[in-house]
Order: structure tokens, then sequence, then C-alpha cells
């Protein structure tokens, strides 16, 4: 995430430098912040116990950090895009924005329609199946 924030600011593209290096220490809180709640999810809840754990409250703020970051992607997008002439680099923008807030969205998307549609026996097996044939299409059309 922290290299689509660099790329959305414009650096290697329209920039050679980084003029903000508070935005590093927000990533490397962010990281923080997302394994510290992933630990205490894996921690406090006992899997004998528990069948729906895919929408704890420690999920839901790790989903609602990573729309946060899409919505500032997109908006260092959109001012990188402003601040760039060639038209070439503009439609690079307009691409890696379209596909990188689709990579963004699929994961909250796929959580909320897993948690509210599957029964919760299949709701890991469901989810983990749809993630893994997301990121295989995804190789198989950028490979191919």
């Amino acid at each position: 995430m922290a290299l689509l924030l660099l790329l959305g600011r414009g650096w290697t593209v329209t920039k050679v430098h980084l003029e903000h290096k508070a935005f590093l220490m927000v990533i490397v809180m962010y990281s923080l912040v997302d394994v510290g709640l992933t630990a205490t999810r894996l921690i406090t809840t006992d899997p004998v116990t528990t069948i729906n754990d895919n929408l704890s409250w420690e999920t839901l703020v790790v989903l609602g950090l990573r729309l946060f970051i899409l919505l500032w992607f997109l908006y260092e997008l959109h001012l990188s895009y402003l601040q760039e002439a060639q038209l070439t680099r503009q439609q690079f923008y307009v691409v890696m924005g379209s596909v990188y807030s689709l990579w963004f969205l699929y994961l909250p998307v796929a959580a909320v329609v897993v948690s509210q549609v599957v029964p919760p026996l299949w709701q890991h097996r469901t989810y983990t199946g749809a993630d893994n044939n997301i990121v295989v299409e995804v190789i198989n059309k950028y490979m191919a």
C-alpha cells in the first residue's frame, strides 16, 4: 500500500523526490495498527467456540482503515493527475487509479457480502476461495 501511495503522489512518474516525509510515518503507524489489531483478533478469538469471527470489531477497524487509505490514494492520484502535463502520464494515472481502486475495494466488499449471504460454517472457505480466485485471475490477466 505504501508503494501505491508513493505512486499516487507522483513519485518516479512526475516527481523524483518526496516532498512530505510525514506521510511515511502515517504508513508505518497504519502498518503497526493493522498488525496489532490482527494479532488481537487471533489471540482473543477462540476458534472452538466462535463460528463467525469474520466481522469482529478488529476486522471492521482494519476495513475502515483500508477505505481511508483508498480515499487518500485517490486524493493523491487526483493531485498528481492535475500537476502532470503529458497526456500519456495522465492516462497512466487514470488506469492506475481504476485498477488499484478495485484492488482496495474487493476485500471490504467481499467480507461484507460473504458475512451476509453465506452460512457461517462456509464463510471462511467461501472468502478464501474468492480471494484466491481473484488473485489468480489478476495474475492470468496481466501475465498473458
